[in-house]
């Protein structure tokens, strides 16, 4: 994690710390020790984040049939919202 994606996290925890008019410290408390962790840990070697990293300049990868994720997905999503719908 960057420095900066902390800050997007800490921002997006720290939007709602307010309960009944209570901090909520938890989040807080979750928010310093992300920014601890992000201070003491090494910056990962560029080769190791080139599987990791999504590179959109390619284009959008060709479909693969039966085994491509994105009809995993189409699947599992349709099955949800049906189950969701029976259980109405």
């Amino acid at each position: 994690m960057t420095k900066n994606s902390l800050v997007c996290l800490s921002s997006i925890a720290l939007s709602d710390t307010t309960i009944e008019g209570k901090t909520a410290w938890a989040e807080i408390i979750v928010t310093i020790v992300l920014f601890a962790v992000s201070a003491f840990t090494e910056k990962t070697e560029p080769h190791k984040l080139e599987k990791t990293t999504i590179d959109y300049s390619r284009g959008i990868a060709a479909f693969e049939g039966l085994k491509d994720w994105r009809l995993h997905l189409l699947i599992l999503t349709i099955i949800t919202v049906l189950i969701l719908v029976w259980l109405r």
